[in-house]
């Protein structure tokens, strides 16, 4: 195992966390890893931590819609109820 530092992106909570783990195999030799300017592990960073968000964004958003729904489920009844006797379509339009 070479030194090195390895970095993962974590969803906790509905929150995205960077967890960082450092690897030192002792008496080895330091071997150079890619350079830390490489664009294209960069965007590739770049482009999972942007994408963890957005997903942690989506679940978020769905949770929330759930809960209005849940919250709102008696109130759709309720209203169901009362409006269905002015749109009974065998008697015509009851209200004024």
């Amino acid at each position: 195992m070479r030194n090195g530092l390895r970095s993962t992106s974590l969803t906790v909570g509905g929150c995205v966390a960077l967890a960082v783990t450092a690897s030192l195999n002792v008496g080895a030799t330091a071997q150079p890893g890619p350079p830390p300017s490489d664009p294209l592990r960069v965007r590739e960073n770049d482009a999972a931590q942007t994408l963890a968000a957005e997903q942690a964004w989506w679940i978020d958003l769905n949770a929330r819609l759930d809960e209005l729904e849940r919250l709102l489920a008696p109130v759709r009844q309720h209203l169901r109820s009362a409006m269905l006797p002015l749109c009974d379509p065998a008697i015509g339009w009851t209200g004024s």
